[in-house]
């Protein structure tokens, strides 16, 4: 088992979750890191990293993604203070996948394993 890609997984599994208590803190990035003791340097080193790791865990395939059944979906978010705001769109072919940091790695993973998964 090679030791520093495991230390890397780990290292970018904590900086995944540090962006999403950030982004749940309300705090912009220069408070959070001043409350943190983080540099913004090394914030954005890690935030690149971690959206790297997301973009090569998917390799190029194809989906077919159905819309959700009426009424299977939650509707609560409709007000503009809710609005959700790209960060960053993952694509392959005519597959668009738009998260921002306070979209769940795990949902990202899991999403990027069904596309991977297809063949």
């Amino acid at each position: 088992m090679n030791t520093q890609l495991v230390n890397q997984g780990v290292k970018l599994t904590q900086w995944a979750a540090t962006f999403k208590e950030r982004n749940e803190s309300g705090l912009t990035i220069s408070q959070y890191c001043e409350e943190h003791n983080l540099s913004k340097n090394q914030y954005y080193y890690w935030l690149r990293k971690v959206r790297r790791a997301a973009v090569g865990a998917c390799p190029t395939a194809f989906a077919e993604i159905l819309p959700p059944e009426e009424g299977t979906y939650d509707t609560a978010c409709s007000d503009a203070s809710n609005m959700f705001q790209t960060q960053m769109i993952v694509s392959t072919g005519e597959i668009q996948l738009s998260i921002n940091e306070s979209t769940p790695p795990e949902l990202i993973a899991s999403v990027l394993g069904v596309i991977r998964g297809v063949k």
